[in-house]
């Protein structure tokens, strides 16, 4: 399945509580993501659950440096990924199942070096 035809959930009501709690603008929030501000005024109306493309809300979560889960109120803030497992993931789910299987093989083999 191509990346773009992916979608994701955002919450309107996680959507305003992030941007309040930042202290920005859903103009501000909609520059720094790269999307339209009427995208952005659409998705925060309260109690809105709106699907999106993945992309969509990548562009979001990384604005608001939080992971998609804590936009689709599958995860509580403070579980968000760094930078550095941001890029694993993103580079994980590039790779063809195969890939993906001998990808886990070879990690489980660095933690269980990594644990003796």
């Amino acid at each position: 399945m191509a990346e773009e035809s992916r979608n994701a959930v955002i919450k309107g009501t996680v959507l305003r509580k992030l941007i309040a709690e930042r202290d920005i603008t859903q103009k501000e929030l909609a520059i720094e993501a790269g999307v339209t501000h009427h995208r952005i005024c659409n998705l925060a109306r309260v109690d809105t659950v709106n699907k999106v493309k993945q992309s969509t809300a990548d562009k979001i979560a990384k604005a608001l440096n939080v992971s998609t889960g804590v936009l689709a109120g599958k995860e509580e803030e403070g579980t968000e990924l760094n930078e550095n497992e941001a890029v694993v993931i993103d580079m994980f789910r590039k790779l063809d199942p195969i890939r993906r299987a001998e990808a886990l093989l070879e990690m489980k083999k660095l933690l269980d070096k990594s644990s003796q």
